[in-house]
């Protein structure tokens, strides 16, 4: 129970916190290649970091009941606001862009306090250990998904 705990809550940090590295790559596509003006991206970055710092308090006390759920939840909601960001990005549309970044914002707060929630139900004696293998995990995504991202979109010739 406990590595499992451990091993799910680390891989859901990675992806969570690996998600949240695509956005600046794509500001950074919006400019040099959509022409999007730079107060604009400060918008997005604004709105994405706001969703998030707003609506944490209240998502996880609807969800706290259920972390696991939760977490599933905010990474399903990540693939939606994701794959409908790549989707609006391809169609030049801002408006799209703009929820699209609203939701990624609501997808990214879930995880944190749920997946402490979980360690520290499960890790009561080591819970510091725990939390220090999980946040490792968090930094490794946080890492990688910038250059696995962009080899992707270099791969779909997306990309130079």
């Amino acid at each position: 129970m406990k590595v499992r705990s451990l091993i799910l809550t680390s891989l859901g940090h990675f992806i969570n916190d690996g998600n949240g590295q695509v956005l600046p790559i794509l500001y950074a596509f919006l400019i040099s290649h959509l022409h999007v003006q730079s107060l604009l991206i400060g918008v997005f970055a604004a709105i994405y970091y706001g969703t998030s710092a707003l609506l944490s308090p209240i998502i996880v006390k609807l969800i706290t009941d259920k972390p696991k759920m939760g977490i599933g939840i905010g990474l399903l909601l990540w693939s939606v606001g994701l794959t409908l960001l790549g989707y609006s990005v391809s169609i030049s549309s801002i408006l799209l862009i703009t929820l699209s970044i609203i939701l990624c914002g609501v997808s990214s707060t879930f995880y944190h306090p749920l997946g402490s929630q979980i360690l520290y139900s499960v890790f009561t004696n080591n819970a510091a250990t725990a939390m220090g293998i999980n946040g490792s995990l968090g930094s490794l995504g946080r890492t990688l998904y910038p250059t696995v991202s962009l080899l992707f979109l270099h791969f779909l010739e997306v990309c130079p």
